[in-house]
């Protein structure tokens, strides 16, 4: 048995008491739908190859010490189920929001793939959910990519294409292969140990300036107790058209998009009648630490911050402003020092104080950050199941600790998928931020056709 990470444990503590820490995706599919039995099929016949599907939580050894264990016991009956969706414009928006009240069995493989039937134009749809101590979101691309195929009859995987370096890169690591035999690994830890301080201490003037000015943030509506209700809310953007404004603004891509959520988050704090002239809101960017071509399904990630003018009235005051607090950031190794500390955590700390950080771990994204927003990048080209073409993917990016609302985006194709995930309770208008990143996206695009023609400068 694999002991889970510390990063993968604090997943797993976190839900105790509280509402499930389930990600997914919700892919739109043409129909007709398949029979559930042919699903099952289908997932039977692709399970052996899945990192992650058949591992079970073993606790013999107490917080600190959770393992994987891995059964051949997988119920499909029980992991895949059929369910139909009501009739109405939102009705699958509401039926993924119920959807993530449900707890997952902690006692069985940590996932869940619903069919859901019933969706306009007789598509249908696959809602994976998958248990944050499993994987991140690249990770759980490599889970879900092995259900994926590059043409109607099959053939190559997603998972495949990634592996070949078909999809956009996401790592900023180096590849390290893993030692064989009990003299490699405990070669390896102190080899990744040593490697993690040397990378703290190499990262620790710069890093040390982003975490003092990475003050804690007041408590304000975004922040706060969480219920064990759910608001889920869904759109596509044109992925093409956001590219092409990112290069008419010479922006990057990420910075248009947290221009866009800052445009949303103005509109949601105005409606709330919250002051937004001048303010900020501070963001968590998840960053991949995964060595280029990594298939492993666990969890390794670090978090960078943004400051989101939510005040700034144009789309290019947005983006520049952001660009200033995203570069800086990169300039600082944030991300990799997180990664670095982590491991150092992992291998070095004293048992007892994991147990205590494990356990009382979740008031910190409070302190430093006010939402989250993480964009997974997706396949660039057309995928299928079962031979039907996929339409559109929308991330589903649970609330933890003590944020509110997060906001995933995954790419697809020609598409941007948007999820937004409230709390039920206190964050049931995040219609209202998505609308707003609407208007947001369509102002960018404005203002890079403005720039094309030589009426304006960033």
């Amino acid at each position: 048995m694999d002991r889970l990470h510390a990063l993968d444990a604090l997943w797993l503590e976190m839900e105790h008491g509280g509402p499930p820490l389930a990600m997914g995706l919700v892919s739109i599919l043409e129909g007709p739908p398949p029979p559930v039995a042919q699903v099952r099929e289908m997932v039977a016949a692709r399970l052996a190859d899945v990192p992650g599907m058949r591992w079970v939580v073993s606790r013999e050894h107490g917080v600190r010490r959770p393992q994987w264990a891995v059964t051949d016991e997988v119920d499909l009956r029980h992991h895949v189920r059929a369910r139909h969706v009501a009739s109405g414009a939102d009705s699958l928006d509401e039926f993924v929001s119920r959807l993530m009240e449900e707890p997952l069995d902690l006692s069985r493989p940590l996932w869940e793939l619903t069919v859901a039937r019933g969706l306009p134009e007789g598509r249908w749809a696959l809602i994976w959910r998958l248990h944050h101590s499993v994987s991140d979101g690249i990770g759980a691309r490599t889970v879900m990519g092995h259900f994926f195929d590059l043409e109607p009859q099959g053939g190559m995987r997603l998972v495949e294409a990634a592996s070949r370096g078909m999809l956009p890169r996401t790592s900023t690591a180096e590849q390290v292969t893993p030692p064989r035999g009990i003299l490699g690994q405990v070669a390896g830890v102190t080899r990744r140990a040593a490697s993690g301080a040397v990378d703290a201490v190499r990262h620790l003037p710069t890093a040390g300036r982003v975490i003092v000015d990475a003050t804690p943030r007041p408590p304000g509506s975004l922040t706060g107790t969480i219920s064990e209700r759910r608001r889920w809310v869904s759109a596509t953007e044109d992925l093409t058209a956001a590219k092409a404004a990112a290069r008419a603004l010479d922006a990057r891509l990420n910075d248009l998009i947290l221009a866009a959520v800052a445009r949303g988050l103005h509109d949601l704090l105005s409606s709330r009648g919250e002051e937004t002239d001048g303010r900020t809101v501070r963001c968590a960017v998840p960053v991949s630490t995964r060595p280029t071509l990594d298939s492993h399904a666990d969890n390794r990630v670090s978090v960078a911050w943004a400051d989101l003018p939510v005040g700034e009235e144009t789309p290019e005051e947005r983006i520049a402003a952001i660009s200033r607090s995203t570069s800086w950031q990169k300039r600082a190794g944030t991300p990799l020092v997180g990664s670095a500390l982590l491991s150092l955590t992992d291998h070095l700390v004293p048992s007892p104080v994991q147990d205590v950080v494990v356990r009382h771990g979740t008031w910190v994204p409070a302190w430093f950050a006010e939402t989250l927003v993480t964009n997974v990048p997706g396949a660039p080209f057309p995928l299928y199941v079962m031979g039907r073409q996929l339409h559109h993917v929308h991330p589903v990016i649970p609330v933890d600790g003590h944020l509110r609302i997060t906001v995933g985006l995954v790419s697809h194709d020609d598409d941007l998928g948007i999820g937004i995930t409230g709390d039920g309770t206190h964050a049931r208008d995040v219609d209202v931020l998505l609308a707003g990143m609407s208007v947001g996206f369509r102002e960018i695009e404005d203002a890079a056709r403005d720039m094309s023609k030589g009426h304006g400068r960033l």
